[in-house]
């Protein structure tokens, strides 16, 4: 799991976000600042773990927000492509 909560961190970093220190995948809403400032909230990631980890992120500030999934090195299925959407 760590792998994709390192991935799921470049990927806010991509967007050109700051990146929170701690990413917990346990699908709830986290908030944390993007500027480095203490008591900004404006950023926002959401990480799932169960199945194909997957989450979304972004800024209320910045107007940013993206998902995310994790590469597993294959084509879903069908099924798992029906459940993720």
């Amino acid at each position: 799991m760590s792998d994709a909560v390192s991935a799921f961190g470049d990927a806010i970093a991509s967007a050109g976000l700051l990146a929170p220190e701690t990413i917990e995948a346990d699908g709830r809403l986290h908030r944390y600042p993007t500027d480095g400032k203490h008591g900004d909230d404006a950023g926002w990631y959401i990480l799932h773990s169960d199945g194909i980890p997957a989450g979304a992120f972004g800024c209320w500030r910045e107007g940013i927000g993206q998902t995310w999934r994790a590469d597993i090195g294959r084509k879903l299925t069908d099924a798992e492509e029906f459940a993720s959407a």
